[in-house]
């Protein structure tokens, strides 16, 4: 209702910038944002990074920003943040998410993870969807690798050519 009251088509966004408004919890209707890639919200009030849940469910998010915030002082906040968000995420608070940063976040969701949601079975799920993005971003690489082999038995030596 929020975004529907100040946006024309909230579905279609792609960039919302709601930093310094004094925000205590991030809000879970951002989630209907299908279309969302770039999410600040630095220097609002958040203190409690569970309010992060729910945004795993925008799955092209790339960017996000929480610095700034109260919640940005408690222990493993990185890697508690990184595990709650999308496996899109590539830069966190104005950072790149690096492989030490996704592993922290595996390894706090094996260790810690099932305690903290609300949902039990939310762990699994978010481990299911960090596994399948990492098949997937394997696969990727495997499938350039072949296409670059490829492209090798078609170079030419100039040399070769009969003008």
């Amino acid at each position: 209702q929020f975004l529907d009251a100040i946006l024309v088509e909230p579905l279609m966004v792609t960039w919302l910038d709601l930093s310094f408004n004094e925000i205590t919890k991030v809000p879970s209707h951002i989630s209907k944002l299908e279309h969302l890639v770039v999410l600040y919200l630095h220097g609002n009030r958040v203190r409690n990074v569970r309010s992060l849940e729910h945004l795993q469910f925008c799955a092209k998010l790339r960017r996000f920003t929480l610095h700034c915030n109260p919640v940005c002082q408690k222990p493993a906040y990185r890697a508690k943040a990184v595990a709650l968000l999308p496996p899109s995420l590539t830069h966190f608070d104005f950072t790149m998410v690096t492989k030490p940063d996704r592993a922290g976040a595996h390894s706090w969701l094996q260790s810690e993870g099932r305690r903290f949601f609300t949902d039990p079975n939310m762990k699994d799920k978010l481990l299911a969807q960090r596994e399948a993005a990492l098949r997937a971003q394997q696969e990727a690489a495997a499938a350039a690798a072949a296409r670059d082999a490829d492209d090798d038995e078609f170079d030419l030596d100039m040399s070769d050519l009969e003008l």
